[in-house]
């Protein structure tokens, strides 16, 4: 968690695509970002693997 105050602070899960995952995803980030503020949750993906491609982002996610 970042922030200075229970109103503003930031939660993260974060997951990193690993061991069993296809090539082409293999060390892609996947990111939960919840603004404590707001209580709205968005998805991050930071690409990963040789062969990534955008449209492996899930719907609801964007690039970081």
């Amino acid at each position: 968690m970042s922030g200075t105050g229970p109103t503003d602070a930031t939660t993260v899960l974060s997951a990193t695509l690993g061991k069993n995952a296809n090539k082409d995803i293999h060390g892609a980030v996947v990111a939960q970002e919840r603004k404590n503020a707001d209580g709205v949750w968005t998805c991050k993906i930071t690409a990963g693997g040789t062969g990534w491609k955008d449209k492996f982002i899930p719907a609801g996610c964007v690039k970081a």
